[in-house]
């Protein structure tokens, strides 16, 4: 029988060098510090029985875990065939080795400040680098307050495309754990164990999507804007030329959703 395939979102650290006011992850507030070596071990155990097509390295800021060389070299090791990205700042990716840095399939590196034209420089380079400007992200703090009907809607148009792993917590989206924390809702995880997938499949996800400033962009009709942003700073990088194909795609989907005459959100 072929294994499941599965993507994952491997939250490894909410630390930060940074302390940046439009972070979606609050981490000043979060009690989450590193995954560590025994809950790395416990995660690929309980993973046999998946195909792990995708893993990205996520945080606060990946490069802040304090084992950070090791945890890529263990990726490589037990995932041999399973892409593996990064999101980070950019700021310590100088850390990393050549051989590091090409071990990954795809870094993305957030654009903030007046050091940004410094990072692109630095790593333009590197055909498996991106860059994406952050500057017009939506103000987290928002919270849209969505009904049952509209957040479920919510969640349906955003769709579930793996999971997100805090240590060894299993949530059914990005922002879950935030939210889970900052308004004391849930639970919206599940704790990592043998015989996971089917609680996890149970959780009620759409909860977030309440409180999910993103969500904000669906129901205002915005949510297809933002894409179109990410096209425009991607669309100038010949390399990435495909993925703003599927992007373009993606926006067409999301306006026409938004559009039907039977959604509760317009």
């Amino acid at each position: 029988m072929k294994k499941p395939k599965i993507k994952i979102g491997l939250e490894i650290t909410h630390r930060c060098n940074r302390m940046c006011g439009l972070c979606s992850h609050r981490i000043k507030t979060s009690p989450y510090d590193f995954l560590t070596k025994e809950q790395y071990h416990h995660i690929v155990e309980c993973l046999g029985n998946f195909r792990v097509t995708e893993i990205m390295l996520l945080g606060g800021e990946p490069l802040e875990h304090p084992h950070i060389h090791w945890l890529i070299d263990r990726l490589k090791t037990d995932f041999p065939d399973t892409l593996l990205h990064m999101v980070t700042n950019g700021d310590s990716l100088g850390t990393l080795s050549e051989e590091e840095i090409g071990s990954f399939f795809k870094i993305v590196i957030s654009l903030y400040d007046e050091r940004s034209e410094q990072t692109r420089q630095a790593f333009k380079r590197y055909p498996n680098v991106y860059f994406l400007d952050m500057h017009r992200m939506l103000d987290p703090a928002v919270d849209p307050d969505l009904d049952d009907a509209a957040a479920r809607e919510c969640c349906r148009i955003c769709s579930r495309t793996g999971i997100r792993l805090v240590g060894t917590k299993v949530y059914g989206c990005c922002l879950a754990e935030v939210i889970e924390r900052e308004f004391d809702i849930g639970p919206l995880h599940i704790e990592m164990q043998p015989g996971w997938y089917e609680e996890y499949l149970k959780l009620p996800t759409y909860q977030a999507c309440r409180h999910c400033f993103r969500a904000r962009e669906i129901k205002f009709n915005r949510s297809y804007r933002r894409m179109e942003h990410i096209i425009r700073v991607f669309k100038n990088n010949d390399w990435i030329y495909n993925t703003y194909n599927s992007c373009k795609a993606a926006v067409k989907r999301i306006r026409c959703s938004l559009l039907a005459k039977d959604n509760p959100l317009v």
